[in-house]
């Protein structure tokens, strides 16, 4: 009883939340990265006074890409292979999804030219923030994901870096000992989202209905309704000009979202039904960062530890920090690229501050000490 009433108030939360969201957001995480290169930055906190910025810790998101695969599209467009049982308007969806799948081919999992932009934009702003961390003589790194899409996320920011400081040497690194840290999903953790499935609170049937003539035809007509969702979602990552937003309502668009946005806190989040999973999950990922800042205090200097990998990772990492996302869809919380960096601050008694930027917005000032001993008891409480 008591996860049928946190799953409702779930869903009454999403579904307020979702009444204001464009159709583009109601993507979730499909949902493009918010700010556009060119554009004025968010305002950060004023720093302290006394204090200087000397580093910058990043963990990103792969930008802007093609679903994972081109099995996804071929599965959808196989539904609409028999034309005698389609109607005017699956008819006309047949023929968007032709013009959609050769855009598409080929890439599955492939970042966009958009996702390349987002990237760059990203490197951009930070270099303007903080010209001072990025010298010929600052300790620069930078690590990704095996997966090509973070690969490519990493190439393009250290390319804007480079064209803002053509001195800059940084070395690309992409390896699989890596992916232990920056890319970790725990066996339990991959346990919990095989066993979760968050039930969809729309009928398919007038959706299917409207697409074929015979609705009994349809192999999986759920399956097929949550596929278009994310076609129609992603079309903003590839920037086509063709829509599938027409053959759904506003109800059935929410409702796909508020489902993918449950499925995902459960698997991902601050959420009591998942037992410390995913904040577990994440542990080598934070230890990496934490050994990493220290060595750059330990150092001197100025510099940047820059890693490019994956929603889910990123989404962990922020559980795991005690990082406040209630009330956030996956639009807000993961949209492409999406970013957290913490900057971290100094005065000359070498006291140090961290600001923390989730997508480039602040969360305000942390003792680094006091953060990681609140994570280090986070760690403790989940063991």
């Amino acid at each position: 009883m008591r996860k049928i009433l946190l799953a409702t108030l779930i869903f009454a939360v999403v579904g307020v939340m979702a009444q204001e969201k464009s159709l583009q957001q109601l993507g979730g995480v499909y949902y493009a990265y918010p700010i556009e290169s060119g554009v004025a930055m968010p305002d950060i906190q004023p720093v302290p006074d006394g204090y200087v910025a000397f580093y910058i810790s990043h963990y990103g998101r792969h930008g802007s890409r093609w679903l994972p695969s081109d099995e996804r599209y071929r599965w959808v467009n196989n539904q609409f292979a028999n034309q005698k049982n389609l109607t005017d308007l699956g008819e006309s969806v047949r023929k968007r999804l032709s013009l959609i799948w050769k855009n598409a081919k080929g890439h599955g999992g492939r970042l966009t030219p958009l996702g390349g932009r987002q990237h760059r934009g990203i490197a951009q702003r930070m270099f303007q923030r903080f010209p001072h961390l990025f010298t010929a003589e600052a300790h620069l790194t930078a690590h990704s994901s095996t997966v090509g899409r973070c690969r490519s996320s990493m190439l393009n920011f250290l390319s804007e870096l480079q064209a803002q400081n053509p001195s800059l040497d940084i070395l690309p690194v992409t390896c699989e000992e890596d992916m232990a840290w920056i890319a970790y999903t725990s066996p339990e953790e991959k346990a919990l989202e095989s066993r979760t499935h968050v039930p969809l609170t729309v009928s398919t049937d007038r959706f299917v209905k409207t697409l074929f003539i015979d609705p009994s035809k349809v192999e999986n007509p759920e399956r097929l309704f949550t596929e278009l969702h994310t076609i129609a979602s992603d079309i903003q990552d590839v920037e086509l000009d063709v829509s599938l937003y027409d053959i759904f309502t506003r109800e059935e668009m929410e409702a796909v979202y508020a489902m993918n946005n449950e499925r995902m806190t459960i698997c991902n989040g601050d959420e009591s039904l998942n037992g410390g999973i995913p904040a577990r999950s994440a542990v080598s990922l934070w230890r990496r960062i934490e050994a990493d800042a220290d060595a750059a205090i330990t150092r001197g200097g100025v510099g940047a530890d820059l890693r490019f990998g994956h929603d889910t990772n990123l989404y962990r990492l922020l559980t795991l920090m005690g990082v406040d996302t209630g009330g956030m869809g996956m639009d807000e919380i993961l949209p492409m690229a999406a970013n957290l960096q913490m900057v971290f601050y100094r005065n000359v008694a070498g006291d140090i501050l961290v600001q923390l930027l989730h997508n480039e917005k602040s969360l305000g000032f942390r003792n680094w000490e006091e953060l990681k001993q609140q994570v280090s008891e986070h760690i403790c409480s989940l063991e």
